[in-house]
This record gives structure tokens, sequence and C-alpha cells, in this order.
């Protein structure tokens, strides 16, 4: 079975292939410490998902993270996820990055609720090797800012280091654990 890609701004598939290697016991206790893992029982691929502990405290809010799925041990889904708080119909996320721009655009569904008395607006991604300069300028920037581009209306927001350190260490330990792009 050749493994499928995903980054977190939604439904790009790319064939990936993976050299199937045991993860050290060591590397797999850091894993542990760092995400909520969670196996999908009702999925047919038997995918675990891998998402960065300490998401669930901060859903309500502007946010930016990284995440990705094994299937049999191998990372194949790597995303990227996008909230704001402000419903402008999207289209594109562009990024300044350490002064550098980048865009995104988003490759699946917008999603809208009202929680909490905020609105809220995200997309989930896949990511394919052309945004990966995107994920590793994230993943090492010091200082990042987002433009959600709508319909109408834009909104920007600065990417805290907490959720940079988030999405740098979900790209090591993909990587770490054999996935590519």
């Amino acid at each position: 079975m050749r493994p499928i890609i995903i980054f977190t701004i939604l439904t790009v598939l790319s064939t990936l292939s993976f050299a199937q290697t045991p993860i050290d016991p060591k590397l797999q206790k850091e894993i542990d410490s760092f995400f909520r893992i969670k196996a999908d029982k009702f999925d047919t691929e038997k995918k675990t998902w891998y998402k960065p502990k300490g998401i669930g405290a901060i859903m309500n809010q502007r946010l930016v993270y990284c995440y990705f799925a094994t299937v049999d041990g191998l990372p194949f889904n790597f995303r990227i996820y996008i909230q704001g708080t402000s419903w402008l119909n999207p289209d594109t996320y562009r990024f300044s990055i350490d002064d550098e721009p980048f865009e995104f655009i988003i490759n699946g569904d917008v999603d809208r609720d009202y929680t909490q008395g905020k609105e809220l607006e995200w997309s989930d991604n896949s990511v394919s090797s052309s945004d990966l300069p995107l994920i590793e300028a994230l993943a090492k920037s010091k200082k990042a800012e987002i433009q959600i581009v709508g319909s109408k209306y834009v909104s920007s927001f600065r990417i805290n280091q907490y959720q940079i350190d988030m999405i740098s260490n979900c790209l090591y330990y993909y990587k770490k654990m054999g996935g590519t792009f």
C-alpha cells in the first residue's frame, strides 16, 4: 500500500513512499510527551492522529497549528489547521514570516461556528511538497503573522511563539518518524 500525504487546509493528496523503520523507544517517549495520540477506531485504514498537546486549551481563539496521522506506524498525512475569529469566507492565507511573504491557497472547505459568544471560522488543509517552504519557514521563525483574505474583508493576527513551537515540533517529529513530503 502506498501512503498519501495531507496538509491541514484540506484535501490535496500526493503519493508518498516511506522506508519503514522502528521508532527508537527514547524518541517514542518524546513523541508521547508532546502529542495527544488518538487512534480512529472507525477508520478502515486504522489511522492514528498526532495532535500537539495543549491545543484544546486554545481552541476558541485565533490559531495556527500542524498535525499528522500515521497508518501502520508510518506518517503520511501532514496538515495545517488555521482558525480565525471573524466570518470572512476566506480563500487565501497570506503569511509574513520574518518579513518574507508566503501565500497558501485554501484547498478544502472552510467551516464556521458560533460558540461561547465568538464567531469561529477554520480550515483544515493538506500540505503538499510545494507548501513545505512555508511550513519550514514558520517552524524556524522569530516573528510570524497571518492575513486571512476573505471575499470582501481581511483579518490579520500574530502567530505567537507557542504556536510556532508547536509547528516546529510537529514538523520535527513527523520527519523523525520517517515522514516525507
